[in-house]
């Protein structure tokens, strides 16, 4: 097992442990605004946020170092599965920052994370659907497929990341004076992030396997 993570962190390329460097600074980042005022709820969600985002660094690092082992089958699953949940957590947090005495009930988060939990159950039980690494004859390394369900999972983050750009363009539109140009800057910041988090999202493991090629 340590031989095994070994390896994987041999193979880690440069840009992985840029993606967990950065991913590790965004999450110390949310942690020292949670810190600020640990009684508001959005500074929480903004935490959360940022650890589910260093999470799904690892995760693609992780890939990335198994690309050319045997765990490469596990490691895409696991990175769908994480860079599904992130745009979950953004969500919550521009739905919490956003509407004013939100009330989160258990029927709200069972809403929230209902699709995820599907996407998850379809990565798990239905492998290759979304995503899937096909070995090549002959050669070391193979080749990203996407299948069917790809378009699902597509249309899955796009509608997360819409829904809480949503959420904050409304609040940017309700307010005023300085706290509208907070928002502003959270807005044009939330809008370079979802379009890096989509083409991560979506598109990573060709990213790895360009760097393998």
């Amino acid at each position: 097992m340590s031989v095994a993570l070994l390896d994987v962190i041999n193979s880690l390329s440069f840009a992985s442990w840029g993606v967990v460097v950065g991913s590790l600074f965004a999450a110390v980042l949310s942690g020292v605004v949670y810190w600020q005022d640990l009684t508001k709820r959005s500074s929480k969600f903004f935490f959360l946020f940022g650890l589910v985002n260093l999470l799904w660094g690892v995760v693609y690092a992780y890939f990335d170092g198994s690309f050319v082992t045997s765990g490469v089958h596990a490691g895409i699953t696991m990175l769908y599965a994480t860079a599904g949940v992130v745009p979950v957590f953004l969500l919550l947090f521009l739905y919490v920052f956003s509407v004013e005495y939100s009330q989160l009930s258990k029927w709200k988060l069972l809403a929230f994370f209902s699709p995820y939990l599907a996407i998850v159950g379809i990565l798990i039980f239905y492998p290759g659907f979304i995503v899937s690494y096909q070995e090549s004859d002959g050669e070391a390394l193979g080749k990203m497929v996407f299948g069917k369900g790809f378009l699902i999972y597509a249309f899955y983050i796009l509608a997360f990341l819409f829904a809480g750009v949503g959420l904050l363009v409304k609040k940017y539109l309700e307010s005023a004076g300085i706290f509208k140009t907070a928002i502003r800057e959270l807005l044009i910041a939330v809008g370079v992030a979802s379009v890096t988090a989509v083409l991560m999202s979506l598109f990573s493991p060709i990213f790895v396997s360009g760097a393998h090629d």
